[in-house]
């Protein structure tokens, strides 16, 4: 004999070997057709005193037919005791009333499995109405009503637990169905079989907030299919069933969601199913149990919506193709993938319709395709996280399809590349399938090592929303080649960003290249012009020749932007400086090599303490320097100081002077006498300036060198400055 002990400390055991159980409270008379136990007398089984309404066995009872319903309410022995193993009594129904504390469901050594019948359409089922854990420790058959019918499990208001004794066999083409509306537990421990007519599913429930049924399927499951119309199935065993699986529920309005969990470290090799017109949520995911990947390897057929959920604990996987026309004909059908853990589809998508065919991603995980032949008509709605992809085909490239928005950001997202290819192919002047960014939201291209994304169609905001932005990471290339309107701002944090041919970023206000990273111009058709409304900034390289209408600004505070080629300054330089406590910092245009050619307006912004004389900043290198600012918008300096911008076009730095003014004074007219002396100079004491030192007129010229004229007078006749 088998016994559970459960929290609650209650000790409860039924042996059962032949009829129908109703555990928890009945009424001091019984019920017709019900037999209850008392256990008041002895405490045997086959006591006549221990039972209301008899023993259990075949004799028909006050109620008119067999004895299927056994009551253990809350009193009287808790252990029947029984040397009859009851072959003859049928069973109906097992019921856990609302009273029944935790029981344990067990075979005496040496008895047969029951066999829950069909009783005049009584559909033969197990049931908990109690809040307590109900264990079932014993095999048992399930008959629907002469083929046809349904067995049924229903967790009604707690957990039904079944150990690995618990061994269910179907007969009778009977399907084993799950109910419930609370979200309690059935855990399956035991194996289902059945033969090749059986099925198994979780019902549905039209209850405002109903959960569906929760069953864990922990052993083999040889049901011919397994519906799971609303509620969670969870797989926590490898192949758990190998038959079709299907989603939804097409027959009812069902409120709860269908759902689909597996084990991480598990596999299965089913056919999943969404089925057309169901009008639930429907999600298949991994569970937080295990480690490792969690494998679907069978084909996926969308028969409408479908969400993947994936859970940080494990990689969701899916090596079967997603069909997105099966059956055809009945809408469109969106693939959503979220969660926040990582999923994989190694499979393709067929069959997909322009316009209709959506993968939406919503989670902040990583989606990798690797997919060999993709539906070229599938819309992506990339909404968080990463998309991964190593060639075109695992996202289509549109051929002759007017299709604008192939692949929009509809958030801040991430498109990783890990090869080489090109996306978004031009073919004629009406097919512009390109890339969209939602307004006031970033989308990233994550160019990997060794790899070059092209991408030869527009890369625009998506109308109505505001202004998208655009950046680039990873060491890899991107590659621009056509005219692209997107108007937020664009960042190159790694790698290239390269314009060939025709392509354009006009509408973008800021272009900002990190330090290390690169914008490459050098391919663009006539040059590449920076609008005078954009401002080039960071403390990347730029290649190829600019013609600056805009604003070149270093840094991101002070930094420093280097061409290979000399730009074509007609726009604002805008530089920062900093005294740094006497050791100058200051944003710098580096030309690599030849002649860096002065036009436009030169603008320097102090960030820093107030300027001090002498104070010089490195704002130009180059081999050399040609023509002139048009303007100067230079700092203010205290009174008496003066810029000095004489070495812009020697040395590319500008320098703190004196403003011209008397700034110290020579002193007065010095007499020198016989055998004295006197100090002459300025006071204070001048060094620097324009004019190096004090100079003195001596009157005679000749009093130092001749004993026969008067002393010398020394008068100053000019002052340092």
């Amino acid at each position: 004999m088998k016994t559970n002990l459960f929290p609650s400390g209650l000790l409860q055991t039924a042996v059962l070997v032949g009829c129908t159980l109703l555990l928890g409270q009945l009424n001091a008379s019984g019920a017709a057709g019900q037999t209850g136990w008392k256990g008041a007398v002895s405490g045997f089984w086959n006591d006549a005193a221990n039972w209301t309404n008899g023993l259990p066995n075949n004799t028909t009872n006050a109620g008119g037919q067999a004895a299927r319903i056994l009551n253990f309410g809350p009193t009287g022995n808790a252990q029947p005791l029984s040397t009859n193993d009851m072959n003859g009594v049928p069973l109906n129904q097992i019921f856990f009333n609302a009273s029944a504390t935790s029981y344990t469901l067990s075979l005496r050594a040496g008895t047969n499995q029951p066999t829950l019948f069909d009783f005049s359409g009584a559909v033969p089922k197990i049931q908990n109405d109690s809040t307590s854990l109900q264990t079932i420790d014993m095999p048992f058959k399930l008959s629907g009503n002469g083929g046809g019918g349904a067995g049924e499990i229903d967790p009604s208001q707690g957990d039904i637990f079944l150990t690995t004794n618990a061994v269910v066999t179907l007969l009778n083409n009977t399907q084993f169905r799950f109910f419930g509306s609370a979200g309690h537990i059935v855990t399956l421990n035991g194996a289902i079989f059945g033969g090749t007519t059986n099925s198994c599913a979780l019902m549905g429930n039209t209850s405002a907030g109903a959960k569906g049924p929760f069953v864990i399927f922990a052993n083999t499951n040889s049901c011919t299919n397994l519906y799971i119309n609303a509620g969670t199935a969870r797989l926590a065993a490898a192949n758990v069933t190998t038959n079709p699986i299907a989603l939804g529920d097409t027959t009812v309005t069902v409120t709860a969601p269908a759902s689909l969990q597996m084990d991480n470290g598990l596999t299965n090799t089913s056919a999943l199913t969404v089925r057309a017109g169901s009008p639930n949520f429907r999600t298949i995911s991994n569970t937080v149990f295990g480690s490792g990947f969690a494998v679907f390897t069978g084909p996926v057929s969308l028969g409408t919506n479908l969400i993947t959920s994936a859970n940080t604990a494990g990689t969701l996987e899916f090596d079967g193709n997603f069909d997105f026309q099966n059956p055809s004909g009945t809408g469109p059908r969106t693939l959503t993938v979220s969660g926040s853990g990582d999923t994989v589809f190694t499979g393709s998508f067929t069959n997909a319709s322009t316009g209709s065919s959506v993968l939406t991603k919503t989670n902040s995980g990583t989606l990798t395709l690797v997919g060999g032949t993709n539906g070229v008509r599938i819309l992506f709605n990339h909404g968080g996280g990463v998309i991964s992809i190593s060639s075109s085909n695992t996202i289509g490239i549109p051929t002759g399809v007017n299709y604008p928005d192939k692949f929009n950001f509809t958030d801040n997202a991430t498109l990783r590349v890990t090869n080489s290819f090109t996306l978004g192919r031009q073919v004629g002047a009406t097919d512009n399938a390109g890339f969209r960014i939602s307004g006031g939201k970033t989308g990233t291209f994550d160019v990997l090592a060794d790899s070059t994304l092209t991408i030869d169609g527009p890369i625009i905001d998506i109308p109505g929303s505001g202004s998208g932005n655009l950046t680039k990471i990873g060491v890899g290339t991107l590659v621009l080649q056509q005219t692209n309107t997107y108007s937020g701002a664009t960042v190159v944090s790694a790698g290239t960003l390269q314009l060939v041919a025709s392509g354009s970023i006009a509408n973008t206000p800021t272009i900002t290249v990190a330090g290390g990273a690169a914008l490459d111009v050098a391919s663009v058709t006539g040059g590449f012009t920076l609008g005078a409304n954009q401002t080039l900034r960071g403390n990347g390289n730029i290649t190829g020749a600019v013609a600056v209408n805009g604003t070149v600004a270093p840094g991101s505070s002070i930094g420093t932007l280097t061409f290979s080629s000399a730009p074509a300054l007609s726009g604002t330089n805008l530089m920062e400086i900093d005294r740094n406590s006497g050791s100058p910092l200051a944003d710098k245009v580096v030309l690599t090599s030849g002649t860096l050619t002065f036009g436009g307006t030169l603008t320097v912004v102090n960030l820093g303490a107030t300027l001090q004389l002498n104070d010089t900043f490195d704002l130009f290198d180059a081999g050399s320097f040609g023509s002139s600012f048009s303007f100067l918008n230079l700092p203010s300096l205290p009174t008496g100081l003066a810029w000095d911008t004489s070495k812009l076009a020697v040395d590319g730095t500008i320098k703190v002077a004196c403003d011209g003014t008397l700034s110290a004074s020579a002193g007065v007219a010095q007499a020198i006498c016989p055998g004295g002396s006197v100090g002459i100079g300025g006071s204070p004491t001048a060094s620097g300036g324009s004019v190096t030192g004090f100079i003195y007129s001596w009157n005679p010229t000749t009093g130092l060198s001749s004993a026969s004229v008067s002393n010398p007078t020394a008068s100053p006749t000019s002052t340092t400055t």
